[in-house]
């Protein structure tokens, strides 16, 4: 969902709720239409700040992220504070614009605030989840229109026929130099094409595997370069029992690659992976070529195909970042990760 299709519905909520206010006003004061309507309007000073307190930091940060407790304790901190701003800002308000004062007890006063902020909360959480659900189902709905494209795009990721080409043709290259080297190359080759032609059709497959295949496909592609050393591979952290959706990490060392500056000062490819209990961080920076227009970097099929990928599967459990500076392309991916059952 675009942002201003989120704007808009925002407003429409918001008048809504003012209109609502009127029709109350109607029924109730229809003699002093503007008094009691401006009045109405002043109650925006308590509901909207909680509103998007709970819709824009409080939901995503925590509800979404299953911390309901910490979630549930914030959100009642936030209904206490705007109680006692409704205690103290009513009667100010009121005697502002001209209206009846309420004489009530404070702890009646602030029950009522309480019980009219807790009605905000619960709309904020409704409004915020049917925004979302329409926007994954947005989401679903174009990707299952473009199937064909995507499945095509995928194929193509999954088996580079100029990758392939060029590894059989190293391959080769060793063979013909009786390179003790070739052995592991044709193990390495045959482990990605057994991966990608089973492993990968499943939904999830266990972060080693998805690892092994990347270490491998790394591998490979250091067997073209002429300084070998020119890539740079760490690994930190166990994998554990952790599983990922297949074939999403390779996208950014493929655009490393294809973008990478061959010329540049060693290293000019830098893979990091490191995985904290349940989080995975993935780092990959490539030098550009000085002369290259960055018309791809970052927009490419596999790069596209990925970020749809994880807003299905990893809907607000991940975070893509790219960026371009100093003639070094960066890519970070961070992913909140389940165990295998």
């Amino acid at each position: 969902m675009s942002k201003t299709v989120k704007i808009l519905i925002h407003i429409c909520f918001w008048v809504s709720i003012t209109l609502i206010s009127f029709i109350t006003v109607i029924r109730e004061r229809p003699d002093d239409l503007l008094r009691y309507g401006i009045l109405h309007i002043f109650g925006w000073v308590y509901s909207m700040p909680i509103f998007y307190v709970i819709y824009s930091l409080l939901i995503p940060k925590f509800l979404a992220k299953k911390k309901i407790i910490l979630f549930i304790l914030l959100s009642s901190a936030c209904i206490i504070l705007s109680a006692f701003s409704i205690c103290l800002l009513d009667n100010p308000l009121r005697n502002l614009v001209g209206a009846e004062i309420i004489n009530l007890r404070f702890s009646e006063m602030f029950l009522k605030g309480i019980f009219s902020s807790a009605i905000v909360v619960i709309i904020s959480i409704l409004l915020r989840f049917s925004v979302d659900w329409f926007t994954i189902q947005r989401i679903r709905l174009e990707l299952i229109n473009k199937n064909q494209a995507s499945e095509l795009a995928l194929m193509k990721s999954q088996i580079n026929p100029h990758f392939l080409f060029n590894t059989l043709n190293n391959i080769y290259s060793l063979a013909n130099r009786h390179d003790d080297k070739v052995l592991d190359a044709m193990d390495k080759l045959s482990g990605i094409m057994r991966y990608l032609i089973y492993d990968a059709q499943s939904d999830y497959v266990l972060l080693s595997k998805e690892i092994m295949y990347l270490q491998s496909y790394v591998e490979l592609q250091r067997l073209r370069l002429k300084d070998p050393e020119s890539v740079e591979y760490s690994l930190n952290g166990n994998s554990g029992n952790l599983k990922i959706a297949p074939m999403l990490l390779i996208p950014l060392v493929e655009n490393a690659f294809k973008h990478g500056d061959r010329k540049a000062t060693k290293p000019n490819i830098i893979i990091s992976l490191v995985i904290e209990d349940n989080i995975l961080k993935f780092d990959v920076t490539n030098v550009i070529p000085k002369q290259a227009i960055e018309k791809d970097s970052g927009t490419g099929i596999g790069l596209s195909n990925m970020k749809k990928r994880l807003d299905i599967l990893y809907n607000r459990k991940y975070k893509l970042q790219t960026s371009v500076e100093e003639g070094v392309y960066k890519s970070y991916l961070e992913l909140e990760l389940e165990n295998e059952l």
